[in-house]
């Protein structure tokens, strides 16, 4: 279900095969800029974030929880 209105808490969890360098910060607002139209208008309504990334390589992943605050 899309939020189309409202101010919003994301949590993502960035879970990657392996230690490649990455940047949190990108795969953030990547990930924040795809969900735009489908789990929020605008990634503008995010005024709380937390970001994590993990190591998994059996299971590399995105998970994305998003709440109406």
């Amino acid at each position: 279900m899309r939020c189309d209105s409202g101010r919003l808490a994301v949590a993502f969890l960035f879970a990657r095969k392996d230690h490649t360098k990455v940047d949190a910060s990108n795969l953030v607002k990547f990930t924040e800029d795809a969900a735009n139209g489908v789990l929020w208008r605008d990634d503008n309504q995010i005024v709380s974030l937390h970001a994590e990334v993990i190591i998994d390589p059996r299971l590399p992943r995105t998970v994305v929880a998003v709440a109406s605050l």
